[in-house]
């Protein structure tokens, strides 16, 4: 719980500083054809060089695996695919551990993590947070 909550915190922290920064023109104009969206609109919902959907109605399951700033946000990010996919092989995992221990009769306690998944937990959401660190959109100070 407690390295999902720090992603969960830190994320924020990270993408914080990235509101006071504007994203590159270029950047906005190709953004701006991939997405089929007027560079006008991109400009007015952005939050720094943070995409912004113009309205909530504007989002799709697909938002959960593209970048956050204006430069990757027609791209998928790596880091919340494999945050993704590590995330659903491990509660499947632990849902396997807990279903085995009920079939054996093993009722009093829930299983414990082995020490690997809990460091291969750390590593993804270090790899995580050290991706959403990155400047995507040759961002400049406004």
């Amino acid at each position: 719980m407690g390295i999902s909550t720090t992603s969960l915190l830190g994320t924020p922290l990270v993408l914080g500083g990235k509101r006071a920064r504007s994203p590159d023109e270029k950047l906005v104009q190709n953004t701006s054809v991939q997405l089929a969206e007027a560079t006008e609109d991109i400009d007015a919902h952005r939050q720094g060089v943070l995409y912004a959907n113009a309205n909530m109605t504007d989002a799709r399951m697909a938002d959960m695996f593209q970048g956050d700033e204006v430069g990757n946000t027609a791209h998928i990010d790596l880091a919340k695919v494999q945050m993704f996919y590590f995330t659903l092989i491990a509660a499947v995992g632990y849902f396997m551990d807990v279903a085995m221990s009920v079939a054996r009769g093993m009722t009093s306690a829930m299983p414990a993590l082995s020490q690997g998944m809990l460091a291969l937990l750390a590593i993804s959401h270090g790899g995580y947070l050290l991706g959403k660190t990155g400047d995507h959109s040759n961002s400049k100070q406004t």
